[in-house]
C-alpha cells in the first residue's frame, strides 16, 4: 500500500519518518527526487518500527519486497543529529570586541573605537531632582528624606 505509486522500482536506503494511524511513512530519496511511501509497519523489520530508523529496502510496484534494518547507520545519524543539536544549543561566549554594551561610548563606525563626539540620549541622562514633572520619584537634591509633592 502506498500513497505515491510513482516511486521507481529499485533498492533504496530509506528513513522511517513516522508511524501513525497504523501506517509507516518512509522518506525515499532517488537522486534529486524524494518520495513519501506509506506502508504497513509489518512490512518493516520489527527493530525498524520507530521514527528515524534507517532501512535498506527493495521496492517493486510501490511495495517493499525486502527490508533490512541498518542499526549502525541509525545510531550514526542519531549521534550526528545530537552533535549538531548540542553545538547549536551552546551559547557563544560574550564578545569582547562588541563595544555596543560599553557605557564609555559606541562604535558606529564598526572599527572597534568609541565615537567620542556622540552624546548620550537625553532619555539616558539622569535628572537632578529639580524638575518633579519629569522625575516624580526623584529624591530631593538637599538630602532631606521628604517625599516629593503629590505623594
Amino acid at each position: 500500500m502506498s500513497d505515491r505509486p510513482d516511486v521507481p522500482d529499485g533498492t533504496y536506503t530509506v528513513v522511517v519518518d513516522r508511524i501513525e494511524d497504523g501506517l509507516a511513512a518512509l522518506e525515499v530519496r532517488d537522486g534529486d527526487d524524494s518520495y513519501e511511501l506509506l506502508v504497513e509497519p509489518a512490512a518493516l523489520p520489527a527493530d525498524a518500527r520507530h521514527a528515524n530508523a534507517v532501512v535498506d529496502v527493495e521496492i517493486v510496484d510501490g511495495e517493499i519486497v525486502d527490508a533490512v534494518y541498518d542499526a549502525a547507520e541509525t545510531d550514526e545519524r542519531r549521534s550526528r543529529a545530537q552533535s549538531r543539536f548540542d553545538r547549536l544549543a551552546r551559547r557563544p561566549p560574550p564578545s569582547t570586541a562588541d563595544s555596543s554594551d560599553d557605557e564609555s561610548g559606541s562604535d558606529s563606525a564598526g572599527d572597534g573605537t568609541a565615537d567620542d563626539d556622540e552624546q548620550p540620549s537625553t532619555a539616558d541622562v539622569p535628572t537632578d531632582g529639580d524638575d518633579e514633572e519629569s522625575a516624580p520619584d526623584a529624591e530631593p537634591a538637599d538630602g532631606d528624606d521628604e517625599e516629593p509633592d503629590g505623594e
